[in-house]
């Protein structure tokens, strides 16, 4: 046995060492990490569902069952059975060339989202949550069933739900809707895709509201192009990752000419006195939580707005907001130089939502979330003792975790995935109205009324 050649092995060994722990780390430690301590609630559960449906797939998710994935009602007459899938033509991104436009400076900031409805909108939900305290802040909306027990609620949800009005159930982007309201039809508007133009009574009657303002204020306003509020139950809708619980819609900008739906705004096509109209009446009229407005039109509905005659402090407000205060209300997303996107505030069909939900998953009229809990593990643990001790599966926590194997490690955290009624949000408190001050002229005859 010769040893000649054994010098041409020795450089290799560290490198074959720290390969083989490099190997040994990653197979261990791999695994998606739970950064929570102890036994707690993750801020991140899966949204509702209605009972006997599939939870709403998550944004690229390929839907690979032959049908729409809309979640569908159980004995109650919420199914969407046989819903086609949206003719809406609601592509990603712009498309087309547009003629140059100059950005009003201080606008919101852009922000690079590809989808129409895409994560800025979601990730809005939270950056406008305003506390009670806050002094732009109205106080809680007058709600049907305060002072009603949680009793009396279950009877009434057991005994005619319908009766309690629309239910928001979720979020935007993880939700469903009961006894959600299809927009009817107008002479101010036209619904591009009926099927899936149902809302909360309270997105509905903003809408009526804004547009019949909007429509009376600049004569001979073409009919609106509606496209997507949510489907009749809500849930995932294709295309969109929001429009989900009932308060999201999608509206045309008017053009010169009267245009079609889906058609680019530029700054020739752009009508901007009827499309200023719709925004200025959307705004006062109602109680939008944001608009979805690329930043190009933005810029046209600025300059035209200020030489209107507005006042320039109230559309600095509404447009680029007070830095560490509040944001703006009309604010850029990438895929909205087609259409403007509205979310409303539902203090009323959100609140009936919380006062019913625990009754309609006792009911089973919808699936609870999946939320989780972390554990820690401890040495001679197992999944199979863990799945006992939580009520759940192995298969689901290896899911939840990304394990490939039923090896748990001690001392590491891992998500148990648990059903039932997660903790539900605080109540929604709508801010004030962001309203432009009074004309000059009308606060003068108030001056002199008051002297008088």
């Amino acid at each position: 046995m010769t040893l000649r050649n054994d010098w041409r092995l020795a450089p290799s060994v560290p490198l074959l060492t720290a390969f083989v722990r490099f190997a040994l780390f990653a197979a261990l430690f791999g695994a998606g990490s739970v950064f929570a301590t102890g036994c707690s609630v993750s801020n991140s559960p899966r949204p509702a569902r209605l009972a006997g449906g599939q939870a709403p797939a998550e944004p690229g998710e390929r839907d690979v069952s032959g049908d729409p994935s809309e979640p569908m009602a159980g004995s109650e007459a919420l199914a969407d059975a046989g819903e086609p899938a949206a003719p809406v033509n609601e592509r990603a991104g712009n498309q087309g060339s547009r003629s140059p436009v100059t950005a009003s400076a201080g606008l919101a900031p852009a922000d690079d989202t590809d989808d129409d409805d895409s994560d800025v909108a979601d990730d809005l939900e939270e950056e406008d949550e305003e506390s009670p305290s806050t002094p732009s802040a109205r106080t809680f909306a007058v709600h049907p069933l305060d002072g009603v027990s949680d009793a009396e609620v279950f009877r009434r949800l057991k005994e005619n739900s319908t009766a309690l009005g629309s239910m928001s159930i979720g979020l935007p982007n993880g939700g469903v809707l009961i006894n959600g309201v299809q927009l009817p039809s107008d002479t101010h508007w036209t619904l591009v895709d009926p099927a899936h133009e149902y809302g909360t009574q309270e997105t509905v009657d903003y809408l009526v509201q804004a547009m019949t303002k909007a429509a009376t204020v600049v004569p001979d306003t073409p009919p609106y192009f509606i496209g997507h509020l949510s489907a009749r139950s809500g849930g995932f809708l294709r295309p969109h990752r929001s429009h989900q619980s009932g308060r999201d819609v999608d509206i045309g900008y008017v053009y010169q000419g009267g245009g079609k739906w889906y058609q680019l705004a530029t700054e020739q096509s752009l009508d901007r006195a009827r499309t200023w109209a719709l925004v200025r009446a959307l705004i006062t009229e109602t109680d939008p939580q944001f608009i979805l407005i690329d930043h190009q039109i933005q810029a046209l509905l600025y300059e035209y707005a200020l030489q209107a005659g507005e006042d320039q402090v109230w559309l600095d407000d509404i447009f680029k907001g007070t830095r560490g205060l509040r944001p703006p209300l009309i604010r850029h997303a990438k895929g909205h130089a087609t259409h403007l996107h509205v979310r409303f505030w539902n203090p009323i069909a959100e609140q009936t939502a919380r006062r019913c939900y625990a009754g309609l998953i006792r009911l089973g009229r919808i699936t609870p979330p999946t939320h989780f809990v972390t554990h820690k593990a401890k040495k001679g643990e197992t999944l199979i003792a863990l799945a006992k001790r939580y009520g759940t599966t192995v298969r689901a926590i290896k899911q939840a975790n990304h394990l490939r194997t039923s090896k748990i490690m001690a001392r590491r955290e891992y998500k148990i995935p648990q059903r039932g009624v997660s903790p539900m949000g605080p109540r929604t408190v709508v801010p004030e109205r962001r309203l432009p001050p009074a004309p000059a002229t009308a606060r003068a005859g108030t001056r002199v009324s008051e002297r008088g």
